[in-house]
C-alpha cells in the first residue's frame, strides 16, 4: 500500500513537472512570437512611410500568417496540457480519499496542495484554449433550451466555496418568473462564474456581491456587481481587451491571464449580446450583459427563483469521463480506489 501511495505521488509529481515545462516553453514561444511581430510591425511603419503598397501587403500577409501559427501552437500546446492535468487532479484526489494511519494530516495537506496547483493550472490552460478559438473564429455556441433560473442556482453553488474563503456572500435579485431560455448553457455559466470570480477576488473579506437578473422584451438582462477596489475611468475602455490587467498594487497579487474577461465579451458576442462596465474608484464595480434568449415561441413556465443566497456546492466537473478513466485505472475490476 505504502510503496503504491509513493508510485502515484512520484508520477503526480512528474506529470506536474512536465506541465509546468510546457507552460514555460509556451511561455517563452510567446515572448519570441512578440518580438517578432514587433519587428515585423517595424517593417510594416516602415513600408508605410515609403508608401509602397506592395511591401506593405506582403508584411501584412506575414503578420496575419504569424498570428495563425501562434495561435494553432498556443491550441496544440494547451490540449496536450490537459490531458495530463486532469488525470492529476483526478488521481489526487483519489489519493487523498485513501490516506490512513499516523502521516494522515501531513499527507491530505501536501496533497491538497497538488490539487489546487493542478486545478490552477487546469484554469489557465482553459483560458489559453478559449483564447485560441476566440482568435480562430471558431466558438460555437451549442444552444439548449432550460430554464434561466437553474444557471444561477448552478452559479451560486459552484461558487459558495470559494466565496466562504473570504466570508464573502452572493445574492441573487431579481426574477426570471420561470421563463425558458435558449442558449449555450455551459458558456453562459462560465461567464458569470468568471465575473463573480472577479469581484470575489477585487473585493474585501465579509462584503456582498450582488447577481441581478430578469428577461425583458426577449433579451436577458444580468449583472454582477461588487464593492470592491473600482476601475479608473482610463482603464475601463481597455477591461475587455485580451491580456489587460489593471497594474496597480492591489490587483497585482490577484493572479490570472487576462483573458478572463475578453473570453466573457467574445461569448457574449457570439451570442449576439453585449457586455459593458460601469465602475468608480474605491466604490465597486458593475459588469452587465444583455443577450436574447434565443426562444422564438411563448415561453415555458418553470419553477420561480426569486433573490437568494448561496447554499450549496454543485460544481460541474466537464472532465468527469477522466476522472472516471483515472479511478477505474487504479482498480481496474472495481474503478474504485
Amino acid at each position: 500500500q505504502t510503496r503504491s501511495v509513493i508510485f502515484k505521488s512520484t508520477m503526480i509529481s512528474l506529470g506536474l513537472g512536465f506541465a509546468v515545462l510546457l507552460i514555460a516553453v509556451l511561455i517563452v514561444d510567446l515572448r519570441l512570437w512578440k518580438h517578432r511581430v514587433e519587428a515585423i510591425e517595424h517593417e510594416r511603419q516602415l513600408a508605410s512611410q515609403e508608401l509602397s503598397a506592395t511591401k506593405l501587403d506582403l508584411v501584412n500577409r506575414e503578420l496575419q500568417h504569424i498570428n495563425e501559427e501562434r495561435t494553432k501552437f498556443i491550441a496544440t500546446v494547451s490540449h496536450e496540457l490537459k490531458t495530463p492535468l486532469t488525470s492529476i487532479i483526478a488521481f489526487t484526489d483519489i489519493l487523498s480519499r485513501n490516506q490512513g494511519g499516523p502521516k494522515k494530516d501531513r499527507n491530505m495537506e501536501q496533497l491538497e496542495i497538488v490539487k489546487k496547483s493542478g486545478g490552477h493550472l487546469l484554469t489557465l490552460i482553459n483560458d489559453l484554449l478559449d483564447y485560441s478559438r476566440l482568435e480562430s473564429g471558431d466558438v460555437k455556441i451549442d444552444r439548449e433550451e432550460f430554464a434561466m433560473a437553474e444557471i444561477v442556482t448552478e452559479v451560486e453553488g459552484a461558487m459558495s466555496p470559494l466565496l466562504s474563503a473570504k466570508n464573502q456572500s452572493l445574492v441573487f435579485e431579481g426574477d426570471f418568473n420561470g421563463q425558458h431560455v435558449q442558449l449555450d448553457r455551459r458558456r453562459v455559466v462560465q461567464v458569470l462564474m468568471n465575473l463573480v470570480s472577479n469581484a470575489h477576488k477585487y473585493s474585501p473579506e465579509g462584503t456582498t456581491i450582488t447577481m441581478e437578473g430578469r428577461i425583458h422584451n426577449g433579451n436577458i438582462q444580468m449583472a454582477v456587481i461588487d464593492k470592491g477596489i473600482g476601475i479608473a475611468a482610463s482603464d475601463q475602455a481597455r477591461l475587455f481587451t485580451k491580456f489587460f490587467r489593471i497594474d496597480n498594487e492591489a490587483t497585482r497579487s490577484a493572479g490570472g491571464t487576462g483573458l478572463g474577461l475578453s473570453i466573457a465579451k467574445g461569448i457574449i458576442e457570439a451570442h449576439g449580446g453585449n457586455i459593458g462596465v460601469s465602475s468608480r474608484v474605491g466604490q465597486g464595480t458593475r459588469i452587465s450583459f444583455t443577450i436574447p434568449t434565443g426562444m422564438t415561441a411563448k415561453p415555458v413556465v418553470a419553477p420561480t427563483l426569486k433573490s437568494s443566497r448561496t447554499k450549496s456546492s454543485v460544481n460541474s466537473n466537464s472532465d468527469a469521463p477522466s476522472v472516471e478513466r483515472a479511478a477505474s485505472a487504479v482498480h481496474p475490476a472495481t474503478g474504485t480506489a
